[in-house]
């Protein structure tokens, strides 16, 4: 048997409940001074490290799921490695670009 009308009652009166908080923290946010770049970029840094842990056994599962296992190679292997196949990163308009921005 599938879910209830009840249950599903239940279910939006939790959600306007939530949605009801939320609006009032954004309001409180909105009443508060603004941030300062740094604390700005400080929330921002927390966020997406938050994220990044949520992230972590979903992607722990797709390399495990892929056979990418052990430790990574690191940049300079990785570099070395395209040089090998013959792949020079001045021929690369990518690479190129990012070899003028180190330059600047």
């Amino acid at each position: 048997m599938g879910i209830t009308h009840s249950e599903l009652w239940a279910k939006v009166d939790r959600l306007v409940r939530e949605l009801a908080e939320v609006q009032q923290e954004l309001a409180q946010l909105r009443a508060a001074k603004p941030l300062t770049a740094e604390q700005w970029w400080a929330a921002r840094r927390e966020r997406v490290r938050a994220e990044n842990m949520r992230l972590l056994p979903l992607m722990d599962g797709v390399f495990k799921d892929i056979g990418a296992v052990g430790e990574p190679l690191g940049a300079e292997k990785v570099q070395a490695m395209i040089a090998a196949c013959g792949v020079k990163p001045e021929d690369n308009l990518f690479s190129r670009a990012i070899i003028e921005m180190r330059e600047e």
